[in-house]
This record gives structure tokens, sequence and C-alpha cells, in this order.
């Protein structure tokens, strides 16, 4: 299908440790997006000091080359 996205990763039911998107560009934007029933999740940017719940629905865009990032 058409998307203005390169690639697009689908990670279930699973925590993601913290790291950087190594294959990404600082200028290019990740959409993140939460899906399901679970509640408790956060997202962390453990480089600014920021943890935010993270509840299905949520989406936000990062640089995730640039900032390091886990939920």
């Amino acid at each position: 299908w058409p998307s203005v996205f390169s690639g697009i990763a689908v990670i279930g039911n699973r925590v993601t440790p913290s790291h950087r998107d190594r294959l990404g560009r600082p200028a290019w934007y990740d959409l993140l997006f939460s899906c399901g029933t679970d509640q408790d999740c956060k997202l962390d940017l453990p480089d600014i000091g920021a943890s935010v719940r993270y509840h299905p629905g949520d989406a936000c865009f990062i640089a995730g080359n640039a900032l390091q990032h886990e939920v």
C-alpha cells in the first residue's frame, strides 16, 4: 500500500529495551502507536528525562535515531 513511511515494524506483547533506531536518520520521525488492552504501559525517553503513560490508541512521533526510547 502507499505510505509516507519507508518501513514498518510490529512489536506485540513485548517490552522493548532502551535503544536508538540505528537505521534511521536524526531528521526522520518514527510513529509509535499503541493498540490492544494493556493500560499499564509507559514510554520512557531517558535522553530528555521523560516517562509518559502509553495507553491503547495513543500515538507519538519521535526521532528514534536521535532519542533513546523504550516501551
